[in-house]
């Protein structure tokens, strides 16, 4: 149904930047870890290595309230369906396994579930947009009419945050938090 990232891809590959320590960064960097850190009561190796540069956090951050937004629309699980499906098409180990989490958690079996027209529309645009340098086939983006413009652009640009996460961490070879590995899809 959804492509999964391939865990083959990571294995055996270090990462290109080393994530710091916290006593390793300056204090506008530890503001953000300590925010993170109430927050989620957890530093991602992903957000770890971004706490390098606070304008990137800032940048990335703002992927939390934008699927926010996108739920508000179509709802918890299409949304993370979406993001699940861009991440997984742009082979980001780190994103597809974090919304694959995000899934299972929902009570959502990604290798076994059924897509609602609505879903199936969502995932095949998720899935457009990271081809042809996001040139949409038209056929592909009328699916999308049950959503108002200001949807869709908000849609898209949960998109673009989300692939700017993907070639983040495949850019860099960010690896996989340990925590995360028991999510990773075995037949990947």
């Amino acid at each position: 149904l959804l492509k999964e990232a391939s865990m083959d891809a990571a294995v055996g590959i270090q990462p290109r930047i080393q994530p710091p320590n916290y006593e390793d960064l300056p204090p506008e960097s530890t503001a953000i870890w300590d925010d993170q850190m109430e927050r989620y009561g957890a530093m991602t190796t992903m957000k770890r290595t971004l706490a390098l540069s606070p304008i990137a956090c800032e940048s990335i951050f703002n992927l939390y309230p934008m699927i926010d937004k996108v739920a508000s629309y179509v709802g918890k699980r299409a949304t993370l369906l979406f993001v699940y499906a861009v991440s997984s098409e742009t082979d980001c180990l780190i994103c597809s396994v974090y919304f694959r989490k995000h899934l299972v958690d929902s009570g959502i079996d990604p290798d076994d579930f059924e897509l609602t027209s609505e879903e199936d529309a969502l995932v095949e645009f998720g899935q457009a947009m990271t081809k042809n340098n996001a040139r949409v086939p038209d056929e592909i983006y009328n699916r999308l009419g049950f959503l108002s413009d200001t949807a869709k652009v908000d849609l898209v640009v949960l998109a673009g945050l989300m692939m700017a996460c993907n070639f983040f961490n495949n850019t860099l070879n960010v690896q996989l938090d340990d925590f995360m590995a028991s999510y990773v899809n075995k037949g990947s």
